[in-house]
């Protein structure tokens, strides 16, 4: 059934053009994945089909009702308690049920309350703009469960991990149009790259005819002239008298006028070629780390014994870890375990001195930190500016990370103050990168980034030849890039060789083992009480009988059993 149906669709901010949307339809049972870089006119286009904003050109048809779940809003309370029924159920599932009459809620739990409250008026499409935003792993789970069952909907994320489990088609938003792909984000991302080869492949075909018929036209013209030339020892009386008495009737002026003709065709095909632009290719980055002075020990960093609270709450309690070089680390835990305390922890023991007993860290090592408040930059400098300031790297190297970061040859002299929180959090990444740090430290470094520029993160860190500690709830970017998982759990850490995908997958592994061993357990416990209730009556039978034959058949019943029942001890 058709729910939406947009037409001719334009909108702009002042004189810029967002959105050109030739046609776009959602039909019920469509899970749609809105996909594009940061300022494309993702969150535009969720507006205008909510009406919350008006197109300047085209129309929009709704046939059905909207729930929606925006990236940036406070919850109500009163929204909440006022709901009954089914939202009370809905906050059980999301586990926030108790939340409602707290003075404080994390970040999380707000989003799950924001969840809640949008799932529970059941519109016929829910719209989710970032749902993931602050939520820890468990939280993305509970969600993705819930976003499986619904019938309709279409959300804005840069979760993959969440395109691929819960989307049947992407639309990607870029250059103000939008382009619809079939399956989950896997499949758009194979579609994207088919094409890229394709692009390629026809830019490269363009090419060389191209340049052959403009080899096969230098090859006329140089004929044509040639052509014109008098002979060695001819007058040009003589060559003029050839030409009149030619019998052919194509004399040489003749020819040379037939190869410009030809010439000049050639030229008109060149110049009637469907032009095929260059497909855009990474820049290469070379960078040179032992600018950085980096150290050699194979351990970097260790703690023993830390200990840890605020007020009565301990979050750490005699925790130990050792942190290898030339790793990448993610630390994981739900919200509140303590994942952005520990990154604080270290920080005050490399900066001011602070854990010093507890928290050791080799001379050389250099460390770079990333928070989210981006402390690093300066606002009233431009982007190359920051990004030059610490730089051990040459200019032209740091030019280059910054392209790979999407920051074009206008951007570099704009203001940091202008720069929206996407384009700073790329900027901040960039300049630890060219920084004389060699040990990373960086918390949610996916937040804000648009997908193309969290790619060229995840690619620069597999780069990176020193040692990365990460906090993320990006299930896909640390698959990608975890050599190792730090744990915290139960106030103590523990380090763990793999990455989250390794790490469940040897969980499940040692789940079905326990079980099937479980099940040996029970299945043998019942075999030996079957064969001691047997060995009973058998005893109980031989006292009884008199005839020997019958006793004999029963005694060697009774040793078998007695065999069987010892080999399961």
């Amino acid at each position: 059934m058709l729910l939406v149906k947009a037409e001719n669709i334009k909108k702009y901010f002042g004189d810029r053009l967002i959105l050109d949307i030739d046609e776009f339809a959602i039909y019920s049972g469509d899970k749609i994945g809105v996909v594009g870089a940061n300022g494309a006119g993702k969150t535009t286009l969720l507006k205008l089909l909510l009406g919350e904003l008006e197109a300047e050109e085209g129309y929009i048809n709704t046939y059905g009702s909207f729930s929606y779940v925006p990236q940036f809003s406070d919850y109500e309370e009163q929204e909440y308690l006022e709901q009954e029924g089914d939202h009370q159920k809905l906050l059980k599932e999301l586990n926030v049920n108790d939340k409602l009459y707290q003075d404080k809620i994390s970040g999380g739990e707000e989003t799950r309350l924001k969840l809640a409250g949008a799932f529970g008026k059941q519109g016929h499409i829910v719209l989710l703009d970032e749902p993931t935003a602050n939520l820890d792993m468990e939280g993305i789970r509970l969600l993705q469960q819930k976003l499986k069952r619904m019938e309709t909907l279409l959300i804005i994320s840069h979760d993959r991990a969440l395109l691929d489990e819960i989307c049947t088609k992407i639309v990607e938003v870029a250059h103000g149009k939008i382009t619809q792909y079939p399956g989950n984000f896997s499949e758009y991302e194979r579609l994207k790259e088919a094409e890229k080869e394709r692009c390629k492949k026809e830019y490269e075909a363009y090419i060389g005819e191209k340049k052959r018929l403009e080899e096969v036209y230098v090859e006329k013209r140089k004929l044509a002239e040639n052509a014109a030339r008098i002979p060695k020892g001819m007058s040009p009386r003589e060559a003029h008298m050839r030409d009149f008495l030619c019998v052919t009737g194509r004399n040489h002026d003749g020819k040379q006028k037939n190869l410009h003709r030809a010439a000049d065709a050639v030229k008109k095909r060149i110049d009637h070629m469907e032009v095929k632009e260059r497909p855009k290719e990474e820049p290469r980055i070379s960078l040179n780390f032992k600018l950085t002075n980096p150290p050699e020990n194979k351990i970097i960093m260790e703690a023993s014994e830390l200990n840890f609270a605020y007020g009565d709450h301990a979050i750490f309690q005699n925790a130990s870890f050792r942190i290898p070089n030339h790793k990448k680390i993610a630390i994981v835990g739900p919200n509140g375990v303590g994942k952005t305390t520990l990154l604080n922890i270290i920080r005050s023991s490399f900066q001011e001195g602070e854990f010093r007993d507890t928290i050791r860290i080799v001379p050389k090592a250099v460390l770079g930190f990333l928070y989210q408040k981006m402390e690093n930059l300066q606002k009233s400098e431009t982007v190359l500016e920051n990004a030059m300031k610490d730089s051990v790297q040459t200019e032209s190297v740091v030019r280059s990370i910054l392209a790979g970061f999407l920051f074009t040859s206008n951007d570099l002299g704009k203001k940091v103050e202008v720069l929206s929180g996407g384009e700073r959090m790329k900027l901040a990444l960039a300049k630890l990168l060219v920084s004389n740090a060699n040990v990373l430290v960086l918390d949610e470094p996916t937040n804000y980034l648009d997908m193309p520029s969290i790619m060229t993160l995840q690619k620069r860190i597999k780069e990176y030849e020193g040692t990365i500690l990460f906090v993320s709830h990006d299930r896909h970017f640390i698959n990608e890039t975890a050599d190792y998982l730090l744990m915290i759990e139960d106030q103590k850490t523990k380090l763990i060789q793999g990455n989250l995908k390794a790490y469940e997958e040897a969980a499940i592994a040692k789940n079905k083992e326990a079980k099937k061993s479980a099940e040996n357990s029970l299945s043998i416990h019942s075999e030996r009480m079957r064969l001691e209730l047997r060995i009973t009556q058998l005893l109980a039978e031989m006292g009884l009988k008199k005839n020997e034959t019958k006793k004999e058949i029963l005694e060697a019943e009774y040793l078998d059993v007695l065999s069987r029942l010892s080999s399961l001890q």
